[in-house]
């Protein structure tokens, strides 16, 4: 059976053509954030096109990027603005709340349909013009029962974004805190080479599978790039490694794993402590382990050590390549920091390990928040009676 839909997107939307003016901001379709003002995207975005080239776009308005909306990437405008001319402008008209509607088009049924009625060779050439947009069937609600779901997933929204503001926040705060207290405790702390307080060791365990090795979890590039400490809670992946390669690579507690190589070299030295390993981890393939030597400095420390900007520089300067940027052992032995009194290494150290079991808390939290407002959205935007979605907004 086709689905039909009780009416047809162009039911709901008009196209707005009109040309921007001066004096309002410039504004971008993200996938994760919907519409933001340029200037608030890192990479840098300028424009040549004068204000009357670009697209305006309303309040309440809602632009969608031709070439990944199928994707997502749509933006819900909160304030009149510009848009780039490649964009589609959608003008609710009567009968549809924007709110609702925005929801609506990121729910997986329909995001389905935006892929279906798009048109191209390959999905990185899917285009979606607002005449097929216009054809896609949905169904709808009354205008009352729209507004009351619309409020009511834009107050899970909000308490979202509220949450991911206070880990931001938290790790903000934290991040300062560790660099002021290394900055304050400089003249009294003794400045090493990495190589007289650590032992550099890279890794040449890859992903491949033997059948005469061992089978291990493998600690790959992508678990240190995006994790802080690196415990048996992680899940990694398997892999198998000789013997002399287990002994060679395995993990210790205390360990500070770093990026080697990248494509670009603000990649290489993000840094990862091992806490609380599980059994026959093994550094893999594009990473260091730098190993501290009892004594001198604890893991923990290290690793917030690599993230500031005294090491940053000097990873930068010694990164070498063209197309793809690599780090030697002896760039690597070769990095000067200084190192804190015992005393402070230990309050430091308590400081980022409580900072890290709370970071893991709100993640969850945020993670099961982000899980039920999605299955929330699969049932509000269904079909469902008004006393089921009154009960929701008032849960």
């Amino acid at each position: 059976m086709i689905y039909a839909g009780s009416c047809r997107l162009g039911d709901l939307f008009e196209s707005r053509r009109e040309r921007g003016r001066a004096g309002l901001p410039l504004m971008s379709v993200t996938l994760n954030d919907g519409l933001v003002e340029r200037e608030e995207l890192d990479r840098k975005q300028d424009s040549a096109l004068a204000p009357e080239d670009h697209l305006l776009v309303r309040q309440g308005d809602i632009a969608y990027n031709m070439m990944r909306m199928w994707q997502g990437a749509l933006g819900l405008a909160e304030q009149d603005g510009l848009v780039s001319p490649a964009y589609v402008v959608l003008k609710p008209k009567p009968g549809i709340d924007p709110v609702y509607a925005f929801h609506l088009l990121k729910s997986p049924r329909v995001r389905y349909l935006l892929w279906a009625y798009s048109y191209g060779i390959t999905d990185d050439r899917l285009r979606l013009y607002f005449d097929d947009f216009s054809k896609i069937p949905v169904t709808v609600p009354d205008l009352s029962t729209q507004e009351l779901v619309g409020k009511t997933l834009s107050s899970w929204d909000c308490a979202i974004r509220t949450m991911e503001s206070l880990i931001r926040l938290d790790r903000g705060n934290v991040d300062h805190t560790v660099r002021q207290v290394l900055a304050d405790s400089l003249d009294s702390s003794k400045v090493f080479r990495l190589a007289d307080c650590t032992e550099v060791v890279v890794s040449s365990v890859d992903k491949h599978q033997a059948e005469n090795e061992e089978a291990v979890r493998l600690c790959n590039y992508t678990d240190v790039y995006y994790q802080r400490h690196l415990d048996r809670d992680h899940t990694y992946e398997t892999g198998t490694a000789s013997q002399s390669e287990i002994e060679k690579f395995q993990l210790r507690e205390g360990d500070v794993v770093i990026t080697k190589d990248s494509e670009d070299p603000k990649d290489i030295g993000v840094a990862a402590c091992v806490v609380d390993p599980p059994e026959n981890l093994v550094c893999g393939y594009h990473l260091a382990i730098v190993r501290p030597l009892k004594g001198l400095i604890d893991g923990v420390l290290l690793r917030a050590i690599f993230a500031t900007q005294s090491i940053r520089r000097q990873l930068f300067v010694q990164a070498n390549g063209v197309t793809r940027f690599g780090l030697p052992v002896k760039a690597i032995e070769s990095l000067e920091t200084s190192v804190p009194k015992h005393d402070t290494q230990r309050k430091l150290t308590g400081l980022l390990l409580a900072a890290e079991k709370r970071w893991k808390v709100q993640h969850r939290t945020l993670v099961q928040m982000k899980n039920e407002r999605d299955a929330l959205i699969q049932l509000l935007l269904r079909q469902d009676s008004r006393e089921a979605i009154e009960r929701q907004s008032h849960a």
